[in-house]
């Protein structure tokens, strides 16, 4: 089983020669690969198994702290600065919102008080039978003098 498995390896390392093909594809090398794992066997294979051999953590560690670290720190400021610059803006919109409609309800009470003051005046100004200040100027010019 070897033999013809050594064989198909060189028989496919013929054929990609023969097709003028200098550069492999990757399908043809993993092909290849697996072929070539195949007629190794099991114990001589490249790669181990992940259960065989535990990862090693100190590696992992360094590569992280080393490269990750400062690539993740950079990207969190950049975060950070784009969502406090969003949320300032936000924030003054609403700030806006709340002064506009604040200065509308004021304005609107106030030209109700006025409104309410002014009909007050009318009234207590009728019934004592002095005119309002404005009445006054015109009323008097049309008056007839005595």
């Amino acid at each position: 089983a070897v033999q013809t498995q050594s064989r198909e390896i060189e028989a496919l390392r013929e054929a990609v020669v023969s097709s003028g093909r200098a550069d492999r594809s990757a399908a043809s090398v993993q092909a290849e690969s697996e072929l070539r794992d195949r007629a190794v066997g099991p114990s001589r294979r490249s790669h181990s198994d992940p259960e065989g051999m535990p990862f090693p953590d100190t590696a992992l560690r360094a590569y992280v702290e080393d490269v990750m670290a400062p690539r993740l720190a950079k990207h969190s400021r950049r975060f950070e600065a784009r969502v406090t610059q969003r949320m300032d803006e936000h924030l003054e919109e609403i700030l806006r919102s709340i002064n506009e409609t604040v200065e509308d309800r004021v304005a609107t009470h106030m030209r109700r008080i006025a409104s309410e003051a002014d009909d007050r005046y009318s009234r207590v100004a009728g019934v004592r039978g002095i005119r309002h200040a404005s009445h006054a100027s015109t009323s008097r010019s049309a008056a007839p003098k005595r």
